[in-house]
């Protein structure tokens, strides 16, 4: 497994041969998260070197294109019936590229429904198709067939495919037609950013991330009842349309829990504000059941914050220690009450080990969340 890590591959220089990029999401800034920021550094590394991209936002109600400052919406009810019947796109789609701006190439942040679209887009235009994992919602949905018929399409006409993580490694590599097309990517945050602020320590624990079920919200809910000491707890959880019910699940339960604890709730939050609540918050928590490199684990390092989380993707090797991960619930009702106690150690060289991790991209780029592609 060793020799994938060795290689020294960029995903983004030989993007700059290309006249123009498109981008195919489901998430874009001001959205939280890292496939949305993803999206936004590939787009600004692009401009960098002028490059211009087009980032097709594919969603369950319509297809957004941002395209520089222009931005416009198209008609998806034939796109989403072809898609469905995994055949030829419908004309209309092809409205987000402009043939005379050709040759193009397109990259699909997911290797899910997004990197579907993209091989249809790829395929109808015939442009060359890159795939980044971002999401770790592939360890979900490889099982089935329908994935697995499609991640070989996939896979077998991508030039490049780009993993966060170890385990994403195990899954991929084991499609046919992968072989010599797997990278591993550098993780990356704005340590400019995010960094240590003397603030007063409002909050006991933060949870930043989707309202999602593989973030694992309502699992750090359901364990907290099991906390006898009054815990001020800070959620910044927003969520998306298509996770609506699970997120008012959530909110059911953190309402549930307000005469035990002293939670509060909030949404979309600013990178700006968003540092401040790390700098806020004792312990920041991490309880999802699969990630690849998580941001929220790098921001929290950048400002020196102690995280107790699920051991799962990179988490142990950003951090460097097991001693705050765990893998039940009993591990994770002691790692809290430890941390209520003042018994858990905090991490005084978290900063540089994350600013190490990730690169120094970051001084050309200025943005909050990123995956550093130049490695």
């Amino acid at each position: 497994m060793q020799h994938y890590r060795e290689k020294k591959t960029s995903l983004v220089h030989p993007l700059i041969d290309y006249k123009t990029v498109v981008i195919v999401t489901d998430t874009f800034p001001p959205a939280t998260g890292g496939m949305a920021y993803t999206a936004y550094r590939i787009s600004n590394h692009l401009d960098y070197h002028g490059v211009p991209t087009t980032v097709v936002v594919f969603n369950e109600d319509k297809v957004r294109c941002i395209c520089g400052k222009k931005e416009w919406s198209l008609n998806t009810n034939s796109i989403m019936s072809s898609f469905d019947r995994h055949a030829n796109m419908d004309e209309s789609c092809i409205q987000v590229v402009d043939p005379e701006m050709s040759p193009y190439c397109v990259i699909s942040l997911y290797m899910g429904r997004n990197a579907y679209f993209g091989y249809l887009l790829s395929r109808k235009l015939k442009l060359h198709h890159y795939i980044v994992c971002v999401g770790s919602d592939i360890h979900q949905h490889f099982e089935t067939y329908y994935h697995k018929w499609r991640y070989e399409k996939l896979v077998k006409k991508a030039r490049k495919i780009g993993i966060l993580s170890d385990d994403m490694y195990e899954k991929v590599s084991s499609i046919p037609n992968s072989n010599g097309k797997i990278m591993l990517l550098n993780p990356g945050f704005n340590h400019e950013l995010f960094r240590p602020m003397q603030r007063l320590l409002k909050y006991d624990f933060l949870y930043v991330g989707y309202a999602r079920p593989v973030k694992g919200l309502d699992y750090f809910l359901k364990i907290l009842p099991s906390i006898d000491r009054k815990c001020r707890v800070c959620l910044v959880a927003p969520h998306r349309l298509a996770d609506l019910n699970y997120y008012n699940e959530c909110i059911n339960a953190a309402k549930n829990l307000s005469l035990q604890h002293e939670i509060h709730w909030y949404g979309q939050t600013p990178p700006e504000e968003l540092v401040e609540l790390y700098n806020s918050s004792r312990f920041v928590i991490v309880p999802s059941k699969s990630e690849g490199a998580p941001h929220v684990v790098l921001e929290a390092m950048g400002c020196n914050r102690p995280i107790i989380a699920t051991d799962v993707g990179r988490i142990s090797e950003f951090l460097g220690s097991k001693d705050t991960l765990f893998n039940s619930d009993a591990e994770f009702i002691k790692l809290l009450e430890l941390a209520l106690d003042g018994s858990l150690l905090e991490f005084p060289n978290a900063r540089e080990r994350a600013i190490k991790l990730a690169g120094s991209e970051i001084e050309r780029i200025s943005y909050r969340r990123f995956i550093d592609f130049e490695q």
